[in-house]
């Protein structure tokens, strides 16, 4: 379906396309019942539409429905990007599980672990963060 309305720039038209097919997917899941192709196409029109948030949450939704290492890891590191210790840790922690022995995850479940634990060395970390963003 196409929707355009007279006078609109291209930058408009894909904010409307973008929209119609977040409102397409939704729809599809609802009727379809949820699946983590559905929710991974759910996270990249999010991104889109730079809702980091919703983003997140979709993806958490397919990695919780698929199991697949691949897409625990584009959380984890989303987590990480919007600064969200906690969550980064969780999802660390199940990638740990699901990759014993991966000497990279096991390193970021040490650093999470004491980003979680330790206000000093958290406040530090995300401080950093804010410079490296700052410069960008």
């Amino acid at each position: 379906m196409e929707i355009r309305a007279q006078g609109t720039s291209p930058s408009n038209q894909e904010l409307i396309d973008n929209k119609l097919s977040l409102v397409g997917l939704l729809l599809r899941q609802e009727n379809e019942g949820p699946s983590s192709e559905i929710s991974l196409q759910l996270a990249a029109a999010y991104l889109q539409e730079a809702d980091l948030m919703s983003a997140a949450s979709a993806t958490q939704a397919a990695a919780e429905q698929s199991g697949d290492p691949q897409i625990y890891l584009s959380l984890a590191g989303m987590y990480e990007n919007l600064e969200f210790v906690d969550k980064a840790l969780e999802t660390y922690e199940v990638l740990a599980s699901l990759m014993p022995g991966d000497p990279r995850i096991q390193e970021k479940v040490a650093e999470f672990r004491v980003l979680a634990s330790d206000r000093a060395v958290r406040q530090r970390w995300l401080n950093s963060n804010a410079i490296i963003l700052r410069h960008e």
